[in-house]
């Protein structure tokens, strides 16, 4: 799972290598592939993200912005003081 994280393009490498035994129009083709499904993937999730961030209460988070940077600074610093001992 990380590997993919981190290096998301891991898992194609093997098609391209298969599409390459084929020639050149193959790994257009598999380009073209993997352009359009990555793209509509992002898409997609940018428009559900957008969807999403209309519902929050963005009233409350203007008037507590202090509040809630500050316990979040305080989260911070306890979570960095207990993970370097």
């Amino acid at each position: 799972m990380g590997i993919m994280f981190f290096s998301p393009c891991l898992e194609i490498v093997p098609y391209f290598l298969m599409a390459g035994a084929n020639g050149i129009p193959s790994v257009i083709l598999l380009s073209i592939i993997f352009l359009a499904v990555s793209i509509s993937g992002m898409l997609l999730w940018m428009f559900l993200v957008y969807e999403g961030t209309k519902k929050m209460n963005w009233h409350f988070i203007e008037h507590n912005a202090g509040l809630i940077t500050g316990i979040i600074l305080i989260l911070t610093g306890v979570l960095s003081y207990y993970s370097g001992h």
